[in-house]
């Protein structure tokens, strides 16, 4: 809420790294609701400063105050992976972000689980590699075309980013748990 009412404020687009948005979350705040509105606050003006000519305020993570990344320092996740970004507009609510975080990531898990459900059947049924690839290559397709063409410019490329990046980690697990690879050869 916080960090919608500062896009409202500066009229702008407020841009945020997920590492930075999971070190908000996870830090322990010694106040109350003030502590955590100061903090937002105060990152928001700072990454305004530093980058005044832009369009949108953009927060990293090296924005945060040193306070907060020392506390999230052991919740932080350490894999080396692409970063998204979450993009708050100056009209966006808690219900829209809510309701687009909850629905995107449901369609993902749903397309994971039929996924796996292919490729186990296929195996049972001795299907080829290459129809087990192709008919998993359509369910991303599908998951590709729900989430792109059914969302907003703004946020399409951040959620091609996302999807891409689960796509990939998906198919990475699925080849590394069941010693193939999608490519039609097998191992």
């Amino acid at each position: 809420m916080f960090l919608i009412n500062e896009a409202r404020t500066l009229n702008r687009p407020i841009k945020m790294t997920d590492r930075a948005l999971d070190a908000l979350a996870k830090h322990h705040y010694t106040g109350n609701m003030g502590d955590l509105k100061n903090t937002i606050k105060y990152i928001v003006a700072s990454s305004l400063v530093k980058n005044r000519t832009k369009d949108e305020v953009y927060i990293t993570l090296q924005d945060l105050p040193e306070n907060v990344i020392e506390n999230a320092i052991p919740f932080i996740d350490t894999k080396i992976k692409k970063a998204n970004e979450v993009m708050i507009q100056p009209d966006s609510t808690l219900e829209q972000l809510y309701k687009t975080s909850i629905s995107h990531m449901q369609l993902i898990k749903g397309t994971y689980e039929k996924m796996i459900q292919i490729y186990r059947k296929g195996k049972e049924k001795s299907f080829s590699g290459k129809e087990i690839e192709q008919t998993i290559m359509n369910e991303v397709t599908i998951l590709f075309d729900s989430l792109i063409f059914n969302t907003s410019k703004e946020k399409a490329d951040i959620l091609l980013q996302l999807i891409t990046a689960n796509v990939q980690e998906t198919i990475q697990y699925l080849e590394k748990s069941n010693n193939i690879r999608f490519n039609g050869n097998n191992i």
